[in-house]
């Protein structure tokens, strides 16, 4: 005689308990997971900035000086309103980009008597570029988009890269010390959102002491704190905020691609920094940092803690937010004889 039955399934209490305990451990291991993630993206932007670096070695020893940020050859120069190739550009036949730099021009004026580096007006360098992306100048932390539509009228529709690495042009300094003026000061911000910056003036203290100079490529010789000492690149991989809380894309190619540099009399800077601020101070209220071509952009990721950087040796480290600002300051200026402490 049966006195009883078996159960043939979960009760619709078992059942809530068995899902709470999953969603538990999923909500003890997501962080796990993300951290874990992090971390490969972090080793892979540090990958990046070491391969930018020996790109740079590369440069430095078939030619015998760093790359300047812009206005190099001398015939970008006549007259001094042309806009020449920025570091990036030459640094690609290192990078693995030979089939990419052998399309570019990099020396000669285009047909609309603009500078190579300005890529809407070089329509061969706008084309060369359309809907590319070089993977060692994009962050796999970053949010922002890897390219960017390109300036109102052009008509290179699949975006331009803009690039999430800097080159660093010195740092904001009163040290005697040194072959170059320290810095310049152009003032402070005269907007504080990016809105207005194309009615402004360029903004903060711009600095020809560092590695990658607009005008006057830097040889080895010139680097008398020796290269291991050498800030070359930073992350700008991260947006800033405004005033009113808005999160604002402040690459330093403002919108002109990695081929933008400066030129020989303009105070605009493209694709380099004189750092002023701590990595990952994201104010623009901050002087030198809201105006349209401020020259003290500070370097930001969207790694916890700092930033990526490469030096002259060919390593990259860590910059952490918490670093000493004097500490920061020496390792961007090759010629102050300060030998700056270990970061880490």
């Amino acid at each position: 005689m049966r006195t009883g039955h078996c159960r043939s399934g979960m009760t619709l209490v078992e059942l809530l308990v068995v899902i709470a305990i999953i969603a538990v451990l999923m909500a003890l291991l997501l962080p796990a997971v993300q951290s874990v993630r992090e971390t490969a993206r972090r080793a892979q932007c540090g990958n990046n900035t070491r391969q930018i670096g020996l790109a740079l070695q590369g440069y430095t020893f078939s030619t015998g000086a760093f790359p300047a940020a812009g206005g190099y050859p001398p015939i970008i120069n006549s007259p001094p309103s042309q806009w020449g190739v920025g570091w990036h550009c030459m640094v690609l036949p290192w990078l693995d980009q030979m089939p990419l730099f052998s399309k570019l021009n990099t020396s000669q004026r285009s047909t609309a008597g603009i500078g190579p580096g300005a890529f809407y007006s070089d329509v061969q360098n706008g084309g060369a570029i359309n809907g590319v992306v070089v993977p060692a100048f994009a962050c796999p932390t970053s949010t922002l988009p890897a390219l960017l539509p390109g300036d109102a009228g052009s008509h290179y529709g699949s975006g331009i890269q803009s690039p999430m690495y800097t080159g660093i042009a010195g740092a904001v300094t009163t040290s005697a010390n040194g072959t170059d003026a320290t810095s310049t000061d152009f003032g402070a911000n005269l907007v504080a959102s990016y809105d207005a910056c194309f009615s402004s003036a360029p903004g903060g203290k711009h600095s020809q002491r560092g590695a990658l100079v607009r005008t006057n490529p830097k040889p080895l010789a010139a680097f008398v704190d020796g290269l291991s000492n050498q800030l070359l690149i930073g992350e700008q991989s991260d947006s800033y905020v405004d005033v009113n809380g808005n999160r604002v894309d402040l690459r330093n190619d403002n919108g002109h691609s990695f081929l933008m540099g400066g030129n020989g009399s303009e105070d605009r800077v493209f694709n380099t920094t004189t750092v002023r601020w701590p990595p990952n101070d994201r104010t623009m209220a901050n002087a030198g940092v809201a105006d349209c071509w401020a020259a003290n952009r500070p370097l930001v990721s969207g790694h916890p803690g700092g930033v990526q950087g490469g030096f002259g040796d060919g390593a990259t480290r860590f910059i952490a937010d918490s670093v000493d600002l004097l500490t920061l300051y020496r390792l961007c200026i090759r010629d102050d004889r300060q030998i700056a402490a270990p970061l880490e």
